[in-house]
């Protein structure tokens, strides 16, 4: 008997997944994929509006890996999808609509499935440690150089200054190692 035939995917009120992450209604935006009494995956839907007024669909979720490469992952991205176009369908025409998964870099069998399924690689994120045991490098602010709280007017232009800085580079330099890699994919909602 395949997964298929034990595999029983539906949105569940039992699971109260993220509850306190976003605010989310179990019903609509999670699914839970159980194989017996066994919960063997979810997924978590949900969508966010960025700066750029993209609005961003995005997909999450997890499946055991024992259970992984028999078609659950791929039907549970395909219905993770078809929830977010119908929530896209409400949301404002004529703008920029992507679905978007962001995955640790070992997550090798993910990757392939997102790209098998039309995703394409937009970011890469780093999470970075530096030890405690050297001291750290004097680093005297430059003449002019204000410290203060960020105005919610300014968050942009200190975004693009990040970015235009390459921060990466400059946690490198005073002692900061990479520790783990993620990327992010998306695809066009239409």
């Amino acid at each position: 008997m395949g997964w298929k035939e034990l595999c029983l995917l539906r949105t569940s009120r039992d699971y109260l997944l993220f509850d306190h992450l976003f605010p989310i209604d179990p019903e609509k935006h999670g699914l839970i994929c159980e194989i017996g009494d066994v919960m063997v995956a979810f997924s978590l839907v949900y969508w966010e509006i960025k700066a750029s007024d993209d609005w961003i669909y995005n997909l999450s979720g997890y499946l055991v890996p024992g259970w992984r490469k028999r078609g659950i992952g791929r039907a549970m991205l395909r219905h993770s999808e078809k929830c977010l176009r119908e929530f896209a369908c409400v949301h404002p025409k004529d703008i920029p609509k992507y679905f978007q998964r962001v995955v640790p870099e070992s997550q090798i069998d993910l990757i392939r499935l997102l790209k098998s399924e039309g995703y394409q690689v937009v970011r890469y994120h780093y999470s970075m440690a530096r030890t405690i045991e050297a001291p750290l490098p004097n680093a005297p602010m430059p003449a002019g150089l204000e410290l203060r709280s960020a105005k919610e007017k300014d968050y942009r232009m200190i975004w693009d200054a990040n970015h235009e800085a390459g921060a990466l580079s400059f946690y490198k330099s005073v002692g900061y190692k990479v520790t783990n890699r993620s990327l992010t994919f998306r695809k066009p909602l239409y």
